[in-house]
């Protein structure tokens, strides 16, 4: 797309990402900080897992993302997050630039995220949504602005998870409310069952569609 670029995602694009995530929504939940975070965590191992954005090419502003966590042959639910920190991690997100009560909420935040990462992962591979033992990208977060939505902007970051998917040789694990689940089926996705996305409280929302993609 013309005056578009696409790039991988890295650390350092992590509160460019959080700003647009939250340019609409004044009051999430555990604050700005805490998403901030949680895009720095989720940019953390560019060894394993995968993620791009779109941006401006005159200004660099970021229009659109996303992002996936590679799960192998030997995940298992409850290491859908790992919230440890070792030191050089620490260096990367800043961690003793925040304040104690910073790192409190923080880490209650994370470990609210892990609970409902934790949920997903169990319900794709008890009802065997996933083969066992299949590795995979899960995509966490995907998202195109309404200025470029309709463009092809999302199919191409899309290609771009799905070309590094066939690069691994794993599968993609998506999930989707209403219209996502057309978008995804037309890049050959297929509906596999629901899950259903645990919020703050603990509690089980509105069922997701849990679509699944292989390379051919």
């Amino acid at each position: 797309m013309e005056g578009i670029t696409i790039r991988r995602s890295t650390i350092a694009d992590a509160a460019a990402l959080n700003s647009r995530l939250l340019a609409t929504w004044s009051n999430p939940p555990f604050g700005h900080t805490a998403w901030e975070f949680w895009h720095k965590d989720a940019l953390l191992h560019p060894n394993t897992d995968f993620a791009v954005l779109a941006e401006e090419t005159a200004t660099g502003r970021i229009v659109g993302s996303c992002i996936s966590r590679f799960r192998g042959s030997d995940f298992l639910p409850e290491h859908a997050e790992d919230l440890s920190l070792s030191e050089d991690q620490k260096v990367l997100v800043g961690w003793d630039k925040y304040s104690k009560d910073e790192q409190a909420n923080i880490n209650s935040f994370m470990q609210r995220f892990s609970l409902n990462y934790q949920q997903g992962a169990r319900e794709v591979l008890e009802n065997g949504y996933l083969p066992p033992g299949r590795p995979y990208l899960y995509v966490r977060q995907m998202g195109v602005d309404e200025a470029f939505q309709g463009k092809g902007l999302g199919g191409m970051l899309l290609k771009m998870i799905l070309e590094e998917a066939t690069r691994r040789g794993c599968a993609v694990q998506l999930e989707s409310w209403g219209k996502g689940k057309a978008f995804y089926r037309k890049y050959g996705a297929t509906e596999a069952g629901n899950v259903y996305p645990l919020n703050f409280n603990g509690e089980k929302e509105a069922a997701q569609s849990c679509m699944v993609w292989y390379a051919s």
